[in-house]
């Protein structure tokens, strides 16, 4: 599956990464444009996508495809802003609840940070209440 194949994901989307990292994508823009430093990084490879239908991909790899914004996508002191193409492999539909599950691990996979935060254990319980994608995907935009 190659960049244009995203006309068959539905926006928003969450990109849950290997490391647990949890983003919150609302079009093809925000799911593709990135820095450098990320895609060096390997930061998308074995990355999961789950669109707002409940429709799964792994990103396999990521590679540029463009420079984005003025002067070539140069920023000073941050990594060059590109765009990049993803190798999706498509996977199971997922259900609400395996994908709160994910989320939660995800969560646990990154404490330190979500346990800095003051309402924690409430964020937790609130993502394990959760009745749709949308509702969940907007409990991690705030997170």
């Amino acid at each position: 599956m190659q960049l244009t194949d995203l006309q068959r994901v539905r926006f928003p989307v969450l990109r849950i990464s290997r490391r647990g990292l949890l983003e919150v994508s609302d079009d093809e823009d925000a799911l593709t444009v990135c820095g450098t430093a990320a895609l060096a990084s390997g930061h998308f490879t074995d990355a999961t996508i789950i669109d707002v239908a409940g429709h799964r991909f792994r990103i396999r790899g990521a590679t540029k495809v463009v420079s984005v914004g003025p002067f070539f996508g140069f920023r000073l002191m941050l990594s060059r802003r590109i765009k990049v193409r993803y190798e999706l492999e498509p996977q199971p539909n997922l259900e609400v609840a395996t994908a709160k599950e994910l989320v939660l691990k995800a969560m646990r996979q990154t404490h330190h940070f979500w346990n800095a935060r003051a309402d924690a254990a409430e964020v937790r319980a609130l993502v394990r209440q959760a009745t749709s994608f949308r509702e969940l995907f907007e409990l991690v935009r705030d997170g």
